[in-house]
């Protein structure tokens, strides 16, 4: 999800709070609800990598619904992590506390993607629940 646009609590209120976690985490959650529902009688293998942003850590009033969904994102993806574990499905989120494609080598799209593809292919015992990209 791009920001286009900020908004505070106090201007929005509590609708500010709604829209964004349903992006953030309703697929994610469809998703790992798929995934957790049938790994037990199905043999799955592979990975969930789950972008997350850098308002999960430091929430900003400016952004404030943005700053909810990518929290609630960045919680569920450890909770769907723990609840994976041992079955051969690897859920992580991959946290990213700059803007992709803004100039820093470390959050280039090429250097982003080698990070992915290295969770992808890391061996079970060590799989983390986040990979940090600061």
């Amino acid at each position: 999800m791009a920001v286009t646009g900020g908004d505070e609590v106090r201007q929005e209120g509590h609708r500010a709070i709604h829209h964004p976690p349903e992006i953030d985490v309703d697929d994610p959650l469809n998703v790992g609800e798929l995934h957790a529902e049938n790994v037990a009688d199905v043999r799955y293998s592979g990975s969930l990598l789950f972008t997350g942003g850098g308002l999960a850590l430091q929430p900003s009033a400016q952004f404030a619904s943005l700053s909810v969904g990518k929290a609630a994102l960045r919680a569920y993806v450890q909770t769907l992590h723990a609840h994976l574990a041992g079955t051969g499905v690897h859920a992580t989120s991959i946290t990213i506390t700059g803007n992709i494609g803004g100039g820093e080598e470390r959050f280039d799209p090429a250097v982003l993607a080698q990070a992915y593809l290295y969770l992808h292919h890391q061996p079970q015992d060590a799989w983390r629940h986040e990979l940090l990209r600061n």
